[in-house]
């Protein structure tokens, strides 16, 4: 098998280059995301993101389980699985009106009325790194120094 062509000097440098680009735009974003999740107003409308896109996925899964209750209500009512699907049902709808709550709670902080009532932190290293982690992933995040 043929590895192909050498690379020459120049086009090891612009390939390694290109990389160091690459992982500085990296960086230069989760600065960003670091710095948006230091201020309570584009802290809190990232984190509704999440509660929304977790809603919808209950929803599909609330529907499925719904559906499979129903069944299991009207063919085997006395069997056990009835009984725990029933259980997990309802443990669905909670989750669905605790996290619609949550959401809701984060868009109303993500509109503060005036800047004056927007908070802002400033992260320590360590949460820097754990926020680093929790985007990138563990072999990623802990390498950016901050």
């Amino acid at each position: 098998m043929s590895r192909g062509k050498k690379l020459t000097k120049a086009e090891k440098q612009r390939r390694r280059e290109q990389r160091e680009r690459q992982v500085d735009h990296e960086v230069l974003g989760l600065h960003r995301d670091i710095e948006d999740l230091s201020r309570s107003d584009t802290a809190a409308l990232n984190l509704a993101g999440p509660c929304e896109d977790r809603l919808a996925d209950l929803q599909i899964d609330a529907d499925l389980i719904e559906a499979t209750l129903q069944l299991w209500r009207r063919a085997a009512p006395d069997h056990p699985l009835t009984t725990t699907l029933d259980q997990l049902a309802a443990e669905y709808r909670r989750h669905h009106e605790v996290l619609s709550g949550l959401a809701t709670q984060l868009m109303s902080n993500s509109q503060p009325a005036s800047e004056d009532e927007v908070h802002r932190i400033e992260p320590t290293a360590l949460e820097k790194t754990a926020i680093a982690t929790a985007i990138l992933g563990a072999d990623m995040g802990r390498d950016i120094p901050f």
